[in-house]
């Protein structure tokens, strides 16, 4: 396929917003092979994402900068299992 027909085909895909992509990213976590404590974490740092703007984005504009400026209530230790579930949720779905 030319890089041409590629960007046309691009055009028309719709990428995902992050809370369409969540449910595909926890039917893999409930999958995995990864701790209980790990899959916890992820479910803990979704939740605090579900407080932000960030779930009703499309996949392909959330960017570092945006991550960079959320804020989370409570400890430091929230707003990493957010950005670290972010992180997870978007490699993810690069893949």
């Amino acid at each position: 396929m030319e890089a041409k027909d590629k960007r046309s085909l691009l055009r028309f895909t719709k990428v995902p917003v992050l809370s369409q992509f969540s449910h595909r990213f926890f039917e893999w976590v409930k999958a995995s092979q990864l701790e209980a404590t790990t899959k916890q974490y992820y479910e803990y740092g979704w939740n605090m994402l579900q407080k932000t703007r960030i779930p009703g984005m499309p996949l392909g504009q959330i960017t570092r900068d945006m991550a960079e400026m959320l804020r989370f209530h409570g400890s430091a230790a929230n707003g990493n299992a957010a950005l670290r579930t972010l992180r997870r949720m978007l490699g993810k779905a690069t893949e």
